[in-house]
């Protein structure tokens, strides 16, 4: 397994912090480069693998102390988490992921497909 932890910005204000686990099995080998841009673009050109389908879990959960001293909050502090596993292929998890968003005055959009052929 590989173990990530990442904190991401956007115009060099802090919006989360991510922990993200890649099957080694399914992923091999993570390079510095990707973990520090799209993992998903790298996983995509190096492996083939592309998200098939996904489960979500949006939640508000309260900071441990570690994700509380990462992110320079008080411990305790409410937070919205997403929980995510993804899979490709024939249902083949590659990788599991929890983000934490601080960013102020966040908002989700969320767009699902059924491709069952009905």
């Amino acid at each position: 397994m590989h173990r990530i932890i990442r904190l991401r910005y956007i115009n060099k204000q802090l919006y989360s912090l991510e922990y993200a686990y890649y099957v080694k099995s399914e992923v091999p080998s993570l390079s510095l480069v990707s973990i520090n841009h799209s993992i998903f673009d790298y996983i995509d050109r190096k492996y083939g693998i592309r998200i098939n389908n996904c489960d979500q879990y949006l939640s508000q959960d309260k900071l441990t102390s570690e994700q509380a001293n990462l992110l320079g909050l008080e411990p305790k502090t409410t937070c919205m988490v997403l929980q995510q596993s993804n899979y490709y292929k024939n249902d083949v998890l590659f990788n599991f992921s929890q983000t934490i968003y601080v960013y102020p005055n966040l908002s989700f959009y969320f767009h699902v497909t059924n491709q069952s052929g009905n």
